[in-house]
């Protein structure tokens, strides 16, 4: 698979997710892919040698990564691990506690430069709460090709002997709105979070819209929330009820009759029975 081809999968909006990682995640096998896309950047940034880098760059301790392509659906990077830098950033880290982080989406890496040992972490539920282990551990060489369930696996380094270059394929899962860090030497869960960045902004959002009593803001939010995952649309529906009781309740009426979780239809329909046993004027309100 091509440049071209690559984009004409990218020019269909409906795919995302594992059908979309299913058709772009064979194109990490060619070798001019990352070429053919630095190219293309390259290009721009001669013809137009002002404008802002047509790259994304992000950067850690050890880790550089240019964004090549993406959008809200995925990204496909290169990234280099110095080997030096990583090593310091391990002597600091001795001692000190260390997190297995699990997010969401799928990942393919193809390992292109460079030697070193990887450990792959898996995220169990055992007896309701998760739990991570090291579930197989592996050699990274040039041409190596790893996939990942990101909700349930994680790569960590164990060695890294040279440096380190490597191209990556994320791929978002719009389903999955919760992301976890386990401790690396007991397992045990530390904390969780919103998987994707865009969600937390909304949610922030919803509680300031709230804080300031914009209650024009509601029709937009409405108009946005059943695209949202289930944890978040019941956060904004409480914030809804909070802001304007009288249309939150006929929405929340809404969501317990047609919503498209089960669990959450039972959350509403059980909130909205608890708020008319308390408060009987807001039914009449509604009504």
């Amino acid at each position: 698979m091509g440049l071209s081809e690559f984009r004409a999968i990218l020019a269909e909006p409906e795919l995302q997710g594992r059908a979309l990682f299913d058709r772009l995640a064979p194109a990490m096998a060619a070798p001019r892919l990352a070429h053919d896309f630095l190219d293309q950047g390259l290009a721009t940034m001669r013809a137009a040698p002002d404008q802002p880098l047509p790259f994304a760059v992000h950067e850690d301790k050890a880790l550089q990564s240019l964004v090549i392509v993406g959008d809200r659906r995925f990204s496909l990077s290169i990234a280099a691990l110095d080997a030096t830098r990583w090593k310091l950033a391990q002597r600091q880290l001795e001692g000190r506690a260390r997190q297995i982080g699990y997010s969401d989406g799928w990942s393919r890496l193809r390992f292109l430069k460079g030697r070193g040992c990887g450990q792959i972490y898996r995220l169990e539920h055992r007896s309701g709460a998760p739990a991570s282990h090291i579930d197989a551990r592996l050699d990274l060489d040039p041409g190596k090709i790893i996939d990942l369930a990101n909700a349930r696996q994680s790569l960590t380094f164990a060695d890294v002997g040279e440096s380190l270059l490597m191209l990556r394929l994320l791929v978002r899962d719009p389903r999955c709105d919760v992301a976890h860090e386990c401790d690396a030497d007991s397992g045990r869960l530390v904390r969780s979070r919103q998987a994707r960045d865009d969600l937390g902004r909304q949610q922030m959002l919803m509680a300031i819209l709230r804080a300031m009593g914009r209650q024009d803001a509601i029709p937009i939010v409405d108009g946005q929330m059943q695209a949202w995952p289930p944890s978040l649309r019941w956060q904004g529906m409480r914030e809804w009820l909070a802001l304007d009781a009288q249309t939150g309740m006929a929405r929340l009426r809404t969501m317990a009759q047609s919503d498209d979780d089960a669990r959450l239809r039972d959350l509403a329909e059980r909130t909205l029975h608890d708020l008319v046993s308390r408060h009987p004027q807001l039914a009449a309100a509604e009504g």
